[in-house]
């Protein structure tokens, strides 16, 4: 076990230059641990007291954005890898949580243990404070990078001052929004609320709307987010709009639309294994469903496998609108993936070959949801 300990600590960067005897003294330091699937190993904002390697299995580093409710994953890790290493030096709260995704086998160094090592080996000091001081400041930009690639994703935003409330509207206008724009300045609120591209309601404070839109037009400062309605998981019936739709898909086929929905992606995955092969499809489909696990609750309805067999198994209840903008996504992400590794995959298309399965899933607006999840997610 030392043996395998030690050959891993070799091919971490982070001790890359410590010799050969100092590596020796944190090998023998070393804690073999295990954790089954979905343990919390490290809890964002909890003291930072020992550092992992992975020796089996794997995990999903995720974080809170600052501001916001919202946890996001921020990468994947699997054996050889490592986690938690600037607890060793700076002592400072987690950055990041992490997650077991599999049952998981670490090799542990507790902070304790190793303030002793360097108490009488300041060697390893030396050279673990310049590596880990170096890491600091890449995981920190790394993780505004990955803050900012969020918000473009899911909710475009910025600041007034770069993008006008004028410019806002004519954005809605030009390209037919349905959702809306929020904007805010200190604890000031307001909403524009936009309907192909039609501005139907202005709210901010107990004004009327068009006194609202010339103060608001005047504003020069403060923030805006853009909200599109199809893209919204937490509305039940995907409208966001005071005129509501009905819960369920309403369709003149007599079967369950969940039925018409299982065989419509499982037509399509047969067509994404044929092309994609099994392994590199299910890669792509673990990665939508980590991604959009937290924001789509009703993600678990759907559990497709593309290895070692194709599957796909749908829960025998009420399709709504929500759902099929949760389908609608998650292909949308996969296509995304497979095409960037895969040359010629951008001549893909969604449609299923099926008239029957391509005019309901037209219906209820599945390719529409699809081509605005082209525009926003990429």
């Amino acid at each position: 076990m030392k043996y395998q300990s030690l050959d891993q600590l070799r091919n971490i960067p982070l001790f890359s230059d410590v010799g050969d005897e100092d590596l020796e003294l944190i090998a023998d330091a070393l804690i073999f641990e295990t954790y089954p699937a979905g343990t919390r190993i490290i809890r964002e904002g909890a003291p930072g007291d020992a550092f992992y390697i992975i020796r089996d299995g794997s995990v999903m580093v995720s974080a809170y954005m600052e501001n916001e409710d919202d946890e996001i994953v921020l990468t994947h890790l699997k054996a050889g890898d490592h986690f938690g290493e600037m607890a060793l030096i700076s002592g400072e709260p987690r950055s990041a949580s992490v997650t077991a995704i599999s049952d998981l086998q670490v090799w542990k160094l507790e902070k304790a243990t190793f303030d002793e090592l360097i108490l009488h080996n300041p060697s390893i000091t030396l050279t673990l404070t310049h590596l880990l001081t170096q890491r600091l400041k890449t995981a920190n930009l790394a993780r505004k990078e990955t803050e900012a690639f969020y918000h473009k994703r899911f909710m475009p935003g910025g600041s007034l001052r770069d993008v006008s409330p004028l410019q806002l509207l004519q954005y809605a206008e030009n390209n037919s929004l349905t959702g809306h724009i929020h904007l805010t300045r200190g604890d000031e609120k307001a909403e524009f609320l936009f309907k192909k591209g039609i501005l139907e309601h202005v709210t901010y404070n107990d004004l009327a709307e068009d006194d609202a839109l010339d103060v608001l037009l005047d504003w020069d400062e403060g923030h805006y987010r853009i909200e599109p309605e199809s893209l919204d998981p937490t509305d039940g019936n995907g409208t966001g709009t005071a005129e509501a739709k009905p819960e369920e898909t309403e369709t003149p086929n007599t079967r369950p639309p969940y039925d018409m929905v299982r065989d419509f992606l499982e037509t399509v995955f047969k067509g994404f294994v044929h092309f994609a092969g099994p392994r590199h499809t299910q890669r792509a489909l673990n990665h939508a469903y980590h991604t959009y696990g937290d924001y789509f609750k009703n993600l678990q309805k759907i559990r497709i496998q593309t290895h070692p067999r194709l599957s796909v198994r749908i829960a025998e209840e009420k399709w709504t609108d929500k759902d099929t903008l949760m389908a609608a996504v998650m292909l949308r992400d996969v296509t995304s993936l497979v095409e960037r590794e895969l040359v010629g995959f951008e001549f893909w298309s969604p449609q299923s070959g099926n008239p029957e399965l391509d005019a309901f899933m037209q219906s209820i607006q599945f390719f529409d949801y699809y081509e605005q999840a082209t525009d926003f997610l990429q």
